[in-house]
């Protein structure tokens, strides 16, 4: 388990983790299995069960590792501090490893109001470390030019189905720690891709571990969340598996579809800051 969110090489994801019961098991096999930080956000609307599951754990004497949460952009228009002391409430903390902004609003007027409160709230000693996701370099740069303080986290989707490697350009260069979201990209497609399946042979991996790997060759945290204890363990199996540089090209000539895999099109505006 690495010493504090910014070293994490994985992280376990609670998206769509509704059931209180469910929770529990899945937050302790994730501990269980060294998983570096469990992330959670407001709009998955389950941090109150993931506070009392969260609970239940210490209770049993687990030695719970660090917590992100994220605030949803309508707040950023109100008290982004009073919305994140709600949410430690929620999660029965009185401070939180990381919080980030969930995605940029419309108006960046709000994104930089936002993230000055954020940067308060840190001050204020309600987190240790604050960043962003979804955000674009332009974003990011106003955020800088507003504050004079970068991001620590940016929380981006990148899998082998979508790869922005001018993202990733960016925020290695500006040293923002990347976390990747939907690191398997569409995969049940994925699962069934025949050039997946045999480099995964190559590698003695399964095809979800070969994805995993593609992502942290970016130097990134993989996000992966599973409700089968199986998937919990197997997915951090292969955490230090490093993949050839000539098989990372391939699988990004291959697969990347240089599109959001999610149909909400979550990739925010990436007109406004593509590098051409």
């Amino acid at each position: 388990m690495a010493k504090n969110i910014l070293e994490a090489k994985i992280g376990f994801g609670t998206w769509q983790a509704l059931d209180p019961k469910l929770i529990v098991d899945q937050l302790r096999w994730a501990i269980e299995n060294n998983y570096d930080f469990i992330d959670t956000a407001w709009v998955y609307e389950n941090e109150k069960i993931i506070g009392d599951a969260l609970s239940t754990l210490r209770n049993q004497n687990y030695k719970i590792p660090p917590i992100q949460t994220k605030i949803w952009t309508p707040f950023f228009k109100q008290d982004v501090i009073q919305q994140l002391k709600s949410q430690l409430k929620d999660l029965q903390l009185e401070c939180v490893d990381s919080v980030l902004l969930h995605r940029p609003h419309v108006d960046n007027t709000y994104n930089v109001k936002a993230w000055k409160e954020l940067i308060q709230a840190k001050k204020l000693g309600l987190v240790k470390h604050i960043g962003v996701s979804n955000f674009d370099k332009d974003m990011i740069e106003i955020l800088y030019t507003e504050t004079g303080v970068y991001p620590e986290i940016n929380q981006i989707e990148l899998s082998a189905n979508y790869t922005r490697r001018d993202r990733i350009k960016y925020n290695l260069e500006k040293k923002i720690v990347i976390q990747a979201w939907t690191p398997l990209g569409l995969i049940k497609e994925n699962l069934k891709n025949s050039f997946l399946i045999e480099m995964a042979k190559k590698y003695n991996c399964t095809v979800p571990q070969l994805l995993i790997a593609y992502a942290s060759s970016f130097k990134t945290a993989p996000i992966i969340k599973s409700s089968s204890e199986e998937r919990v363990k197997e997915n951090i199996a292969k955490i230090d598996l490093v993949l050839d540089e000539e098989d990372v090209y391939l699988i990004d000539r291959k697969l990347n579809r240089h599109e959001s895999s999610l149909d909400q099109k979550t990739d925010t505006y990436p007109e406004f800051s593509l590098d051409k």
